[in-house]
């Protein structure tokens, strides 16, 4: 498993190095790096390797810091849409 992620980092990275894009030529060396750490590793090889490829998986890696994923908001946005109630008078 370890020499196919090797390949798709590789090609990763060479296809990013063609198109100019340091940032992911870069990530696909480190990928590779972690692949490695994870295989020949060991347990703490595992669990660092692991938790990196996880967090990568969800897109928590390698992309602009500035970028959040959408959350929903906790309390709803007012909107213009209010309805005031009757106006009640009382009766004589």
């Amino acid at each position: 498993m370890f020499y196919a992620g090797i390949l798709v980092s590789g090609y990763q990275g060479y296809s990013a190095y063609q198109a100019k894009d340091y940032s992911a030529v870069s990530k696909s060396g480190f990928d590779i790096g972690m692949g490695a750490f994870a295989t020949f590793g060991g347990p703490p090889g595992w669990i660092v390797g692991g938790g990196y490829f996880v967090l990568d998986a969800f897109g928590m890696i390698g992309r602009p810091a500035s970028i959040t994923p959408y959350s929903i908001p906790l309390y709803p946005a007012q909107d213009n849409t209010y309805v005031a109630p009757p106006i009640i008078f009382p009766q004589r």
